[in-house]
């Protein structure tokens, strides 16, 4: 089974969770870590931490909004644990596709999936209207 924590800054966390939950309806295994509620960013990886410790047997991917950022940078470590993996630069059609992703495809591989197929919606519309730019 898998488990989805979406961490940031700010609210972004709890704004992406919002958006995907009106999108897809059940996301029962989607939780947001707002780096703003809580007192340190310690206290964020602590409880990050403490779920993948109890839960050894559950995947979890654990969602950042920033390369390099803080909340990202404190929840690789958690890398070293086995059942952890970290996607980092989230967007929204990125966390939706890797959350519909089949429970029988690999982490790692649906993972991968989810990013190329993130970066290759990525666009540049410009004038005139609808122009799309390479």
């Amino acid at each position: 089974m898998r488990q989805f924590i979406i961490a940031s800054h700010g609210e972004l966390a709890s704004g992406m969770v919002s958006a995907a939950e009106m999108i897809i309806g059940d996301i029962s295994r989607m939780k947001s870590c707002n780096l703003s509620d809580y007192r340190t960013i310690d206290d964020l990886y602590e409880d990050v931490k403490s779920s993948v410790i109890a839960n050894s047997e559950t995947e979890y991917v654990l969602m950042t909004d920033l390369l390099g950022g803080s909340v990202n940078n404190l929840l690789m470590q958690l890398c070293e644990y086995k059942n952890v993996f970290v996607v980092t630069g989230m967007n929204l059609g990125l966390l939706l596709e890797l959350y519909l992703s089949s429970e029988n495809e690999q982490t790692k591989v649906a993972a991968l999936k989810a990013i190329e197929s993130s970066k290759n919606n990525i666009r540049l519309f410009a004038y005139p209207i609808n122009e799309y730019v390479e």
